[in-house]
């Protein structure tokens, strides 16, 4: 009998796989911490590392995507609002991988925020055509949870993601 090319694919095998990776994410405690200059390079140098860490604890790819998608959007708030762009600043950040999700800490001491809180962030009309205005709309859909605090000079701004998806 001759031999099939296609290699024949056995799905629960897949979805013991995608169960495994899923349970090593919920399984896996570390810290990501970084101290970063408020320019674009600094943050997009800090978001590749960030990514591979969350790969190394198994988070799956669509929820690590959320984390750094997250991240991306508020390290260039903090660079384009929070500091000159002339005179950048120095960020920190930490991201703690445990009990299946993505706690991440941001502070600064840029410029406190409007009104002292994060933007509400009502999606804009689509159709007006804004260059901007989804970020904080994107950063309060995917984020569980989202708490900001003006304290001794710093401005801290902490969330979490949940690591799990129907991956």
């Amino acid at each position: 009998m001759p031999r099939s090319t296609t290699p024949w694919r056995d799905a629960s095998a897949d979805r013991r796989r995608a169960v495994k990776r899923e349970d090593r994410a919920r399984d896996c405690r570390g810290a990501f911490h970084a101290q970063l200059q408020s320019d674009g390079r600094a943050i997009r140098g800090c978001l590749s590392e960030c990514r591979r860490f969350l790969g190394r604890c198994g988070a799956p790819p669509g929820t690590a995507m959320q984390v750094e998608l997250v991240l991306a959007e508020v390290l260039n708030n903090v660079a384009e609002h929070a500091y000159d762009p002339a005179c950048p600043g120095w960020i920190g950040l930490s991201v703690e991988v445990g009990g299946g999700r993505a706690d991440v800490r941001i502070h600064d001491q840029g410029a406190p925020m409007p009104a002292g809180c994060p933007p509400g962030g009502a999606l804009p009309d689509p159709f007006s055509l804004p260059e901007g205005g989804f970020g904080w709309y994107l950063i309060r859909e995917l984020t569980e949870r989202l708490d900001y605090a003006r304290q001794e000079g710093l401005n801290r701004l902490a969330f979490s993601v949940l690591l799990c998806d129907g991956e």
